[in-house]
């Protein structure tokens, strides 16, 4: 018996020896490893920076060296990428290599207790994540004896934050019955959530609106820490002037009352302004809601997806009166249209179904001076003018009968209904189109959409980046936007041969051919059918910056279609006021106001939304004079014409308030609004924070001349940058004393600043290399003396400013630019280029172009 029970006996102390003593080192090496990090901002990361780090300590906890190689395994979460290595304590590791997924190897020992650090930075994400992330880590090899204790989890969760300001803004519900509400009942609550999650404090005022669909009526309030005053019942205003700190957030609840309505499929929306946040925030409850009955009666409602992009955000009406900037705008919900169900696939999906029919309907023009407009709007742009006797086909009408479509100069336009006569056809022939909300082709054969379709002919984008839309026009919606380098397949063409139909990663849609460079020659053209395919679904647009600026532009079309009505009335009533008779009988047009829809004005509330209240303000001010105008015409007793002081009173100030109104709109406007011209191959159109400015191309080995002045003394390049290049920019002081600063940053992001140079008091050159390009695209130079000239003497003077490519150059790289001390002229030396030499402050020969200014006021 004690033979057979040995065994057993012997297990068991070996399982309580690991259970009495479980810290007891083994015979052996024993790896552990863990994982810390320090963030741009504390514990997290801000988007863009390189400057976090992360560090990974392996002891050896055994009694023994380790033997072999270790290697440290680290996954970085959130979006995080390995940028640089940056030591190791000891020095037995000597780099890392990976991105995401970062692996260091050394073959060098780690004694028994020794501990040996890595730390490495790294990149954060150009997009905020919500967070909270962890990173982890393994290791392997060096003759471990114990892997269980080979991998460890961070012990601080981080998030990524923006840079500056960033305030997120959620919003959830709890119902009496689950996600739902019962009837006329109280106990139901709605939660929201700010957090600032920037690098910077909030600055000033926010404000959170908070609005149901349904008629949910709030009441009692938990106070936050900083919210601690709420009004108003169906649609709530909260805010505070305390400043919320990096990574602060604050909790407000409410107790809500169902309505005594039955409705189904709603949802909470919250949007959020100030605090110096330059986008806000704007969100919808993850869960819709239904107000269901009470007691025995049931309903079982079943919660929709939660919303996508596209689900339609609340619309707010504004009264148009002015508002003061000290007063909070009231909002009235409006709730959004019925979900549609989704229209089949087109039955000719992926077939090209020849062109699209054209009615035999001609029209001519009976006045001079008409406008073709680019959409079927009055205040849209206007692409051409016609004058009377123009002909031509229309190819379709507008949905309410008042716009015809023509091609005219091989654009697409739109002329009204009161300027023309139709001589042959039936108009109402005509299709119904639209750019605005029909797709090319119509619902049953949409030409632009989804696909899956492909086509050997293909064509690049050599030079630029071009918007993909949903027809052959710029009035039709932007469906995506490829960059430059793009290769696509090439499906259709339009009859004129001015816009083709490609296959944009799966997008179906349409872009200028005079941009396209087609692989397989001019020829390809003659290959293409004519409207190209349909689609096999139909496009999905969101709102762009396209329809920021667009809105800009019809704002600005309607101030100053509105400007012959003011000249009119102020004319009368100058006439009364100076003892004349009021005109009657035929009365200036009376202006509408603007309301902006609300998935545009949502991502530039900060912007729109008091343009939109000035502009409403401007037109009831023109309206009441108008108005009082009509009223005198009416009033039979004193004779009529003739208007009492107070009116005539009443009716100037009206007058000159809109006069203001009109002025200041259109000085706010055109600031905000690009440049009206068009843009070169030798320029970009470089926009920032909402502003526009054309700005000159800078080429290799091309030099350009800059002056700088007191009144311009900031001016930008842009520049392209191929994966793998190596670049210098460099610049030589001419003349006067300017002592400019060079920052590169990326083209679509400005503030991510990858190269500066400052040239000093002693210097007259100043340059940024090597410029590492690791992505393929566009690049800002800002070329600034922010901080004016020596000696208090006024800022004048003109610099060179040389781009070069200076990929697989070894050691010192010599300056480019220089002055021939003979003639005073610069001399540009790149290499194997031949010498250029320009004299300054005058016109330069070949490869020499003068810079064209980035004019930006200097802020008082």
């Amino acid at each position: 018996m004690l033979r057979r029970n040995a065994r057993p006996l012997y297990l068991l102390l070996l399982l309580l020896l690991f259970v009495v003593a479980p810290v007891a080192a083994l015979a052996g090496p024993d790896l552990t490893v863990t994982v810390t990090h320090t963030g741009t901002s504390g514990a997290n990361f801000t988007t863009n920076s390189t400057t976090g780090t992360v560090s990974v300590a392996v002891q050896n906890v055994g009694d023994l060296d380790t033997a072999g190689n270790i290697t440290v395994t680290v996954t970085l979460a959130g979006g995080l990428t390995y940028h640089a290595f940056g030591s190791s304590s000891s020095g037995l590791f000597t780099t890392c290599t990976g991105t995401s997924t970062v692996s260091c190897t050394t073959s060098g020992v780690i004694t028994a207790g020794a501990t040996e650090t890595v730390t490495f930075t790294v990149n954060a994400p150009a997009d905020p994540n919500a967070g909270p992330f962890t990173n982890s880590a393994s290791i392997s090899g060096g003759g471990d004896v114990n892997n269980a204790n080979n991998s460890a989890d961070d012990a601080t969760t981080f998030g990524i934050y923006n840079a500056g300001v960033d305030l997120r803004l959620t919003v959830s519900h709890v119902g009496n019955a689950g996600n739902n509400y019962v009837v006329n009942t109280t106990d139901g609550t709605v939660t929201v959530k700010v957090q600032n999650l920037g690098t910077d404090p909030t600055v000033g005022t926010i404000t959170v609106f908070i609005l149901t669909n349904s008629d949910l009526a709030f009441n009692t309030q938990t106070a936050g820490n900083f919210f601690t005053n709420c009004s108003g019942t169906s649609s709530i205003t909260c805010s505070t002037a305390t400043s919320f700190a990096s990574g602060q957030g604050d909790t407000i609840t409410f107790t809500v009352k169902a309505p005594s309505t039955i409705d189904y499929d709603n949802r909470i929306n919250a949007f959020l302004t100030g605090g110096s946040d330059p986008d806000g925030a704007v969100t919808q409850d993850a869960q819709m809601y239904s107000i269901i009955a009470s007691g025995t009666e049931t309903a079982t409602v079943t919660a929709g997806p939660s919303p996508t992009a596209t689900f339609p955000l609340p619309t707010f009406t504004v009264a148009p009166t002015l508002i003061p900037a000290t007063a909070v705008p009231s909002a009235t919900l409006i709730p959004p249209p019925a979900t549609r169900t989704p229209l089949p696939r087109p039955a000719n999906a992926g077939q090209a179904v020849g062109p699209i029919p054209h009615p035999n309907v001609t029209i001519v023009i009976d006045r001079d001076g008409v406008n073709v407009r680019l959409l079927p709007a009055i205040g849209a742009e206007v692409i051409a003018t016609v004058n009377g006797g123009y002909s031509t086909n229309i190819l379709a009408r507008s949905g309410d009968g008042q716009w015809v479509q023509v091609e005219i100069g091989g654009q697409l336009g739109w002329i009204g209904q009161p300027v023309f006569v139709v001589v042959a056809g039936d108009l109402n022939s005509a299709p119904v189109a639209d750019p605005r909300t029909i797709p090319y082709g119509g619902f049953e054969n949409p030409r632009a959409g989804l696909t899956s379709v492909t086509s050997p002919l293909t064509g690049k984008l050599q030079d630029s980046g071009l918007r993909v839309r949903g027809g052959p026009g710029r009035a039709y919606p932007v469906l995506a936007n490829a960059p430059r380098y793009t290769i696509f397949s090439l499906l259709g063409r339009t009859e004129n041969n001015t816009w083709v139909q490609v296959n944009f990663e799966g997008t179906l849609g349409w872009v200028a051919a005079q941009f396209v460079d087609f692989q397989q020659g001019l020829g390809t053209f003659d290959q293409l059918p004519i409207d190209g395919i349909v689609a096999d679904a139909l496009p999905i647009s969101e709102p762009t910056g396209d329809s920021y600026t667009d809105t800009l532009k019809l704002m600005l079309a309607r101030v100053e279609l509105s400007q012959p009505s003011l000249d009119e009335v102020r004319a009368i009533w100058t006439n009364v006021a100076l003892g004349g008779r009021a005109t009657c009988g035929s009365y200036p047009a009376r202006p509408t106001d603007f309301n902006i829809p609300n998935p545009v004005l949502a991502p530039f509330y900060a912007t729109l939304y008091p343009l939109q209240t000035d502009f409403n303000a401007a037109m009831s001010n023109l309206r009441q004079a108008i108005d009082l105008l009509i009223n005198a015409c009416r009033t039979p007793q004193p004779p009529e014409g003739l208007v009492g002081q107070p009116v005539v009173q009443a009716a100037l100030d009206a007058v000159n308030a809109a006069d203001a109104n009109f002025a200041s709109l259109r000085q706010r406007l055109n600031a905000l609004l690009p440049p009206d011209q068009p843009v070169t191959d030798d320029e970009c159109l470089f926009t920032f924070a909402n502003r526009s400015e054309i700005v000159p191309r800078l080429r290799i080995n091309e030099a350009q001349i800059v002056t700088l002045s007191a009144t311009h003394f900031v001016k930008g390049f842009c520049f392209d940058g191929g994966t793998g290049q190596s670049l210098k920019i460099e610049t030589l002081l001419v003349s006067g004393n300017a002592r400019p600063r060079l920052t590169v940053s990326a083209f679509d992001n400005a503030t991510n600043f990858i190269g500066t140079a400052q040239m000093d008091e002693t210097s007259t050159l100043a340059s940024i290399q090597p410029i590492l390009i690791t992505q393929t695209g566009r690049y800002i130079l800002i070329f600034a003396d922010l901080d004016g000239a020596a000696n208090n003497a006024p800022l004048q003077g003109e610099n060179a400013v040389l781009l070069t490519d200076i990929t697989g150059g070894t050691g010192a790289i010599s300056p480019s630019l220089a002055i021939d001390p003979t003639t005073g002229n610069v001399i540009v030396t790149t290499g194997s280029i031949a010498a250029a030499t320009f004299a300054p402050g005058v016109t330069p020969g070949v490869g020499v172009t003068p810079g064209i200014p980035l004019e930006i006021t200097k802020a008082p």
